[in-house]
C-alpha cells in the first residue's frame, strides 16, 4: 500500500545515508548510480540519482541519469518531460560531449510535442548525438550499440514527421547485414523501418505521377 511505499523509501535515505555517508563523495555517487542499474523500481532508481546528484553536484552523468528517470518514476505527470529535460540542459552544461545524452534528450523533447518543442530542435539533438558518436567511434571508443540506437530513434522520429526520403539517409548508416539483422533487435528493426520508409516513397511517387498522367487527360479532353 502507500504507507509501506513511503516507508521502504524513508529506509532506502537511511540507509544510503548512513551506510555511505562515510564515503568520499565520488564513491558515493558511484555507489548510488550502480544501486539504481540494479533495480527495476522506477522511484527507487530516481531516489538513487538524486541522491548521487547530492553527493557530485557537478557530474554530469549523474544529473544524466536523475534527467532520464523522472519521467519514468512520474510517467502520470505533465511536468515530468519538462522537469527531466531540465536536468539533462544541467547535464548537458557539465558534459558537453557525452553522445548518450544528446539523444536521450531528444527522446524526452519528442514526448513533449511539437506544440512544446520544435522537430528542428529535437533533429539538432539527434544530429548532435551521431556526430558525437561517429567520433568516438574514430577515437576507437566502443559505442557502436548506442551509435546504433541513436540512428533508430532519429530515423523514426523523422518517419513520424513523414519525412521519409530523410529517415532512409541517417537508417542507411548503420553498418547492418543479414547475420547481424538475425541477431540484433535494434538492427532488425531499422532494416524494417527503413523498408517500410522506401515502401511510402514508392507510393507517393506512384500518386504524383498518377495525378501527371490525370492532369495530362483532363487537358486533352479539354
Amino acid at each position: 500500500g502507500t504507507t509501506s511505499g513511503v516507508r521502504d523509501i524513508l529506509v532506502l535515505f537511511l540507509t544510503a545515508t548512513t551506510a555511505d555517508g562515510t564515503l568520499p563523495r565520488r564513491e558515493r555517487s558511484a555507489r548510488l548510480k550502480n544501486r539504481a542499474s540494479l533495480t527495476d523500481d522506477f522511484v527507487e532508481k530516481l531516489i538513487c540519482h538524486r541522491m548521487a546528484v547530492d553527493a557530485t553536484p557537478s557530474d554530469g552523468e549523474a544529473w544524466h541519469f536523475l534527467g532520464f528517470a523522472l519521467p519514468k518514476a512520474f510517467s502520470g505527470l505533465a511536468s515530468a518531460n519538462k522537469l527531466g529535460a531540465a536536468a539533462l540542459n544541467h547535464a548537458m552544461a557539465l558534459t558537453p560531449n557525452d553522445a548518450r545524452l544528446y539523444n536521450n534528450l531528444a527522446l524526452m523533447q519528442a514526448r513533449r510535442g511539437r506544440s512544446q518543442v520544435g522537430s528542428d530542435i529535437v533533429c539538432r539533438l539527434y544530429e548532435r548525438s551521431l556526430l558525437l558518436h561517429s567520433r568516438a567511434k574514430a577515437a576507437s571508443c566502443d559505442v557502436q550499440k548506442d551509435h546504433d540506437t541513436a540512428i533508430l530513434n532519429y530515423g523514426l522520429y523523422l518517419a513520424k514527421l513523414d519525412l521519409f526520403e530523410e529517415a532512409i539517409e541517417v537508417l542507411s548508416t548503420m553498418e547492418t547485414n543479414e547475420k547481424t539483422r538475425r541477431a540484433n533487435r535494434v538492427h532488425k528493426d531499422n532494416h524494417e523501418l527503413k523498408d517500410f520508409c522506401e515502401r511510402q516513397v514508392a507510393k507517393r511517387e506512384e500518386r504524383i505521377v498518377g495525378a501527371g498522367v490525370a492532369n495530362r487527360t483532363v487537358r486533352f479532353l479539354i
